[in-house]
């Protein structure tokens, strides 16, 4: 009772809650605002008061802003030097000035070793030298070095940052894996999750970049004609290529999406969730998606087969923490937009602009409300595409 106490007085001072509390008592309203106190610091946002958390609250407002602009200066960096190893296929990720910047189960995937051969976090430790060039040992050296930049808006900062791998260029050899882990239809809470390896290939070395959580399916709501009814939906196995980026998606949900799921309370009402169709990072595909192309032969020639099937950011964070989607493999929206960056960078791509679609459903639950959809989002092609391997995984018992 203390606990809840201290943690709602806390999340008070940062006006946190939509709700007033209920003293000391761990409602639906304490619990929303942990999870809006925990979506701002990088933590999974599972609505409990977890060690994590606790940690989180004891640092800080100063501490926590602090690590807010280090992580904001980690981006910065990655995209200015074209890094993306961040030494999550190794070790694990570094810590800048000192300090770790997100908790383990953002970039850790249960149940995988360190990867031989894998690349160090060269992302953090750019990060390091940056912000020790820059004088930021602490919140109080970081704000007094950005109030004397807003004083004279027209300064030029530099930075020495360290050089990149050899084996970077701009048309990298670059492949995918997707390991599913030991999801299964017949089973919950597997050890092993679901992993995407970004791989280097330099010579005869595959080089692992990044290892970050995804997913590979799960069961889902699904209606099927009229019944409504929980399936195994898996991710389909195989080879399959990346051609396509698409910037800013739109999801068009599959006819067997539930209505139910495509509305949200609202003041007692039901409206509908406009907010998954895109774009926008709290979309079902986040502010990227990667579309998987199958590769099949038709009268002499190869075709490329879309099954719907993408690897995309998601405003679906705990799904990450679960390996649980409807098929796609989500990434955490900063993983995913780093990894467009860097595929950008380090591949020929060309422009192909707004991709017209024609979607129009109407959704009646609570109500009745029209869906039109005009454009899947701004298409890049990848030339060549990076191959993508999805892997069988372990599906016996």
């Amino acid at each position: 009772m203390a606990t809840v106490r201290t943690i709602q007085a806390h999340l008070l001072c940062d006006g946190l809650f939509t709700s007033p509390p209920i003293d000391a008592a761990y409602t639906w309203q304490t619990a929303a605002a942990v999870q809006r106190f925990q979506r701002g610091v990088m933590i999974l946002p599972s609505g409990t008061i977890d060690r994590t958390t606790l940690d989180a609250v004891a640092q800080g407002s100063h501490e926590r802003d602090f690590r807010a602009a280090l992580r904001v200066l980690r981006e910065r960096v990655a995209a200015a030097t074209g890094l993306i190893e961040d030494g999550t296929a190794g070790p694990g990720e570094g810590t800048v000035v000192g300090r770790e910047l997100e908790p383990e189960a953002t970039w850790r995937v249960p149940g995988h070793a360190p990867m031989d051969g894998a690349a160090p976090d060269l992302v953090s430790a750019a990060a390091d030298a940056a912000a020790r060039a820059l004088g930021w040992s602490d919140a109080d050296s970081a704000q007094a070095f950005l109030e004397e930049l807003a004083r004279s808006p027209s300064q030029v900062v530099a930075v020495a940052l360290p050089r990149a791998p050899a084996y970077h260029g701009s048309a990298m050899a670059l492949s995918v894996e997707i390991d599913p882990g030991e999801v299964r239809p017949q089973r919950s809470g597997a050890p092993r999750r679901p992993a995407l390896i970004l791989y280097a290939h330099d010579a005869e070395r595959r080089i692992p970049l990044v290892r970050w959580p995804t997913t590979i399916g799960g069961w889902q709501w699904q209606d099927l004609g009229g019944e409504i009814a929980q399936r195994w939906k898996p991710s389909p196995i195989g080879p399959r290529v990346w051609r396509d980026l698409l910037v800013g998606p739109s999801w068009l949900p599959p006819r067997s999406t539930p209505d139910r799921e495509l509305v949200r309370g609202d003041d007692g009402r039901y409206v509908l969730a406009r907010e998954q169709f895109g774009p926008s990072y709290r979309a079902a595909f986040g502010l990227i998606a990667f579309i998987h192309l199958r590769e099949d032969l038709e009268g002499g020639r190869v075709v490329l087969d879309d099954q719907g099937i993408r690897t995309h950011g998601t405003g679906n964070l705990n799904s990450l923490a679960s390996g649980a989607s409807h098929g796609c493999h989500r990434l955490l929206g900063r993983n995913v937009v780093r990894l467009a960056d860097f595929v950008l960078a380090h591949r020929l791509h060309v422009r192909r602009g707004d991709t017209p679609t024609y979607y129009h459903r109407v959704v009646r639950y609570g109500g009745s409300f029209p869906i039109t959809i005009d454009s899947l989002g701004y298409r890049i092609e990848l030339d060549p595409p990076i191959s993508v391997e999805v892997l069988d995984g372990r599906r016996g018992d």
